[in-house]
């Protein structure tokens, strides 16, 4: 047995995901934290873009810049289980990745990009503090083009990891997507 992933959000590829969003800039410089209210924002399902990308577009985003925000609850996460989190962002435009108000990312340049990002240590502390993430990111693409989606992901449990938590604790929340086995001959 090699190893496995559980999917938390999935990319719209495989399962769209709902996202808050919004395109004008948000009133509170604090948008990113957890305690932030985003009840007036917009919901919307990934992947965002327009018509000129070469993805499955479910939300039109036709401005220069997006901000999003999505929470999920890892409660019941070690610290360990933490350090094996991925988020992995599609965009084609520069971006900034915050877990409970803790910047993890920033990505410049332009082109289309698959970046895989783990949690930082002082992301993990925020976690851990709350047992759940508010994952914020902005976007800002100012030519035609514009794609974003992402999901985030545990790799590398264990065959034991994956019963436990699908089989005897109904693991609703995840969805094991990948796992390998090996036989020597």
């Amino acid at each position: 047995f090699v190893g496995s992933v559980a999917t938390f959000f999935s990319t719209a590829d495989v399962e769209p995901t709902t996202w808050k969003y919004v395109t004008d800039a948000p009133a509170s410089e604090e948008w990113m934290n957890s305690t932030f209210d985003d009840a007036a924002w917009g919901e919307g399902l990934a992947c965002f873009g327009n018509k000129r990308s070469n993805y499955k577009i479910n939300t039109p985003w036709t401005t220069s810049d997006l901000w999003l925000r999505k929470k999920a609850n890892f409660k019941d996460f070690s610290k360990e289980d933490l350090k094996s989190l991925e988020l992995k962002v599609v965009s084609d435009g520069e971006f900034q990745v915050y877990v409970n108000g803790v910047q993890i990312a920033s990505v410049t340049g332009t082109g289309v990009k698959n970046e895989t990002i783990k949690l930082t240590d002082e992301a993990i502390e925020a976690v851990k503090l709350s047992g759940e993430a508010t994952i914020a990111i902005h976007n800002y693409r100012k030519t035609a083009q514009k794609v974003f989606d992402a999901s985030i992901r545990r790799v590398n449990m264990s065959f034991s990891e994956i019963f436990k938590k699908s089989f005897l604790e109904g693991y609703a929340s995840a969805e094991i997507t990948t796992f390998t086995i090996i036989v020597a001959l």
